[in-house]
């Protein structure tokens, strides 16, 4: 009975159980009704979200993409100067460069001795000029590594343009832009030193852009731009002409865009022809661009040479363009784009002269993605991307998600194509290659006050990785030049170039990192070493500056104090003739520089 009555008093009457389920139902009811109209005032923002976002696309997009050209230029002049702050550049070729265009700063001589060539016989950039007031208020490679990563990244800017308006919308203009920065090649050419080539890109699509727009002024403006960076940007711009020719062909405006074309090819061949048969003879001793001989030696050695091999004998360019290193190379290329750049074949045109000459040259860095051999390549693959995507997006398999499974599958490919094989943030700043932005070096404050003790005006031989922090003299040599020759003038296997080489006895210092020969105890079988200490050792012609900078630092800076180990001036150590045993071994022209010190003990160098 208590157990029931305990049951019972738990029971509220009837009347109360109804009072309570009301309210629950009343807030039930209420909760309801703010939902519903949250969500209304939800969806009532998001379509005028929307309908702002359509009516401001353009403005938006535009934002966007110049937001990432400056995020871009930011990242990137920041990891190339704090790179060559951590000596993680190479005399080949930041102070080939950085020399040049001091030396035509000064408007005085232009030999490049780091190179054995003068400037203008070694290419012909003519955009050097524009770098030369820089170079008069007291700038030099940090300038040149950031003016370099703006204008990679401004090459965002005519790729937007071009396909907001092949596409006719501002967002697929920001995608393609966004691809392009990411583009695995691109950022490469950022991370390796300083090259005129890589200026050519932006002007490059502007000029592009501009003829889809019939702008013929603006894009003749741009073409010469383009080709003042370098004289081989030229073959490029004739393929460009014959691209123009052909895609317009059949336009309302196809007898002015004819014109335009015919100009564009005629434009690029009287260039072409001026620099490598007129200005660089002429600064060469008569000789011809140092490369043609040098890479392409067995396809004749002369632009006419190799263009009789190429149509006598297709099959050796087919059987270089099919070997495994060419297949990685063209998928380096196509890939961070979705290969859509093949759905556009006649685009890609463009891009053939520089990839045949990196197919069938004799250098192997030049069928890779690491290097800068890749910038006149680049604008072209972009814009058969371009085309390629548009021409993809028009098929007549339409459906409502085509749009997103293009830029799905262009994001995946950019993203995943980038941690691959490129130098970003993105990727931990290092790539396949093994090549990244130095970001330590705990050497680097030791070897600057090593570099501290050289006069500025002295004559120099540098190892190549401090090279390029003393290359604002008129004498700055690579170490061991020119005690020994190796990569002088338009020197090649079969023709050693001693022209203008000069006497060991020019240096006033030599700056090596011992670094570079390895743990001090196993340097002494060097040749280079041996070298060195012969130098410095008793009986020599050089004296360490000071032993405890040299031990800190690892860096041996040494100056002159006799012409000679005899007294007398050193005699040049190079040989034109092929048989010359110094031309075909190293350790021969070393042992020939050796001897001149004859039976001098040498000294133990510092460091370690």
């Amino acid at each position: 009975m208590r157990r029931g009555q305990r049951a019972s008093a738990s029971v509220p009457p009837a009347g109360q159980v109804g009072d309570r389920s009301a309210d629950v139902d009343g807030l039930k009811g209420r909760g309801r009704h703010e939902l519903d109209r949250l969500l209304r005032g939800a969806r009532r923002t998001g379509r005028d979200t929307a309908a702002w976002a359509r009516e401001n696309q353009e403005s938006l997009c535009l934002g966007a993409v110049a937001a990432a050209i400056v995020l871009y230029t930011l990242v990137f002049a920041t990891l190339s100067i704090q790179n060559y702050r951590n000596y993680g550049n190479w005399a080949f070729d930041l102070a080939i460069y950085d020399q040049a265009i001091w030396l035509v700063a000064q408007f005085d001589q232009t030999l490049m001795t780091v190179r054995g060539l003068d400037v203008w016989g070694h290419h012909v950039t003519l955009i050097a000029y524009v770098f030369a007031p820089f170079y008069w208020l007291g700038g030099g490679p940090e300038v040149l590594l950031a003016v370099q990563s703006f204008a990679l990244g401004l090459g965002a800017l005519p790729l937007y343009l071009i396909g907001r308006h092949r596409f006719r919308r501002a967002w697929a203009g920001a995608v393609l832009a966004g691809l392009y920065l990411m583009y695995a090649p691109l950022q490469n050419i950022n991370s390796r030193d300083f090259h005129p080539e890589a200026l050519c890109i932006a002007p490059f699509l502007f000029a592009w852009y501009c003829a889809l727009r019939r702008r013929w002024g603006w894009y003749f403006v741009c073409l010469l731009i383009a080709m003042s960076t370098r004289e081989d940007v030229a073959l490029a711009v004739i393929m460009l002409g014959v691209v123009l020719a052909v895609t317009n062909r059949a336009s309302p405006t196809r007898r002015q865009d004819l014109r335009m074309a015919g100009a564009t090819v005629l434009a690029g061949i009287a260039w072409y022809a001026i620099a490598t048969q007129v200005v660089i003879p002429a600064f060469n001793e008569g000789n011809s661009a140092f490369y043609l001989e040098m890479f392409y030696g067995r396809w004749g050695g002369s632009f006419s040479g190799i263009l009789e091999s190429i149509v006598r004998r297709p099959d050796l360019v087919v059987s270089d363009a099919v070997q495994p290193d060419r297949i990685t190379f063209y998928k380096h290329l196509l890939w961070p784009v979705g290969w859509l750049a093949l759905l556009s074949p006649v685009h890609l045109l463009m891009a053939v002269p520089q990839l045949l000459a990196s197919v069938i040259g004799d250098s192997p860095y030049a069928r890779t993605i690491w290097y800068q051999y890749t910038s006149v390549i680049v604008a072209p693959v972009m814009i058969a991307t371009v085309e390629g995507a548009h021409r993809l997006w028009r098929t007549r398999f339409r459906t409502p998600w085509r749009t997103g499974v293009l830029v799905g599958a262009l994001a995946l490919t950019s993203y995943t194509t980038n941690i691959a094989w490129s130098p970003s943030p993105l990727a931990g700043y290092s790539n396949p290659a093994g090549f990244a932005f130095l970001r330590d070096n705990p050497r680097a404050d030791a070897v600057d006050a090593a570099l501290a003790l050289i006069p500025d005006d002295a004559v120099v031989s540098a190892s190549y990785d401090v090279a390029p922090r003393l290359a604002h003299r008129e004498g700055i040599y690579q170490w061991p030049e020119p005690f020994v020759r190796e990569l002088w003038g338009t020197t090649t296997p079969l023709q050693p170039d001693c022209a203008r080489f000069p006497s060991p006895s020019v240096i006033d210092y030599v700056a090596v990192d011992l670094a570079l020969y390895g743990a001090a105890e196993a340097r002494s079988s060097e040749p280079a070493v041996q070298l060195l200490e012969a130098m410095v050792g008793p009986g020599g012609d050089f004296e360490v500056v000071d032993q405890d900078v040299t031990a800190r630092s690892d860096v041996l800076v040494a100056h002159r104090i006799a012409p000679g180990p005899d007294g007398e001036p050193l005699p040049v150590n190079c040989s034109e003739d092929p048989a010359d045993p110094r031309n075909g071994s190293p350790a021969a022209a070393f042992q020939a520089q050796l001897d001149q010190y004859g039976a001098l003990p040498g000294a133990t160098l510092p460091g370690g």
